[in-house]
């Protein structure tokens, strides 16, 4: 089994989460969830101020990472980052962090 984790801005990691982790366990997340997320948590910290970052993972067999994201000659990150923006990739959302600069 291959995690890969993600990290970037909240508005960037929330757009392609389909999911967040609740108790340990994945669970469905809709848009207005995700707008609640980014409204009531991102921006808050970032009142404070808060520099946000925003992490999500996304778990595949071994097998799955080689054929798709290891193939040819192309960086594994350029691939996952064309599969994130075509939709063929969705994340769990793990949470924001805000750190004080």
């Amino acid at each position: 089994m291959v995690t890969l984790y993600i990290k970037g801005a909240p508005e960037e990691i929330l757009k392609y989460c389909n999911q967040q982790l609740e108790g340990g366990n994945p669970v469905a997340v809709n848009h207005n969830q995700i707008q609640n997320i980014l409204s009531n948590i991102v921006n808050r910290m970032a009142a404070a101020p808060l520099r946000c970052i925003s992490f999500g993972y996304v778990q595949m067999s071994y097998d799955d990472w080689q054929n798709i994201y290891e193939r040819g000659s192309e960086r594994p990150e350029d691939v996952i980052e064309e599969h994130l923006r075509g939709g063929n990739l969705e994340l769990c959302y793990l949470g924001t962090f805000g750190v004080k600069d």
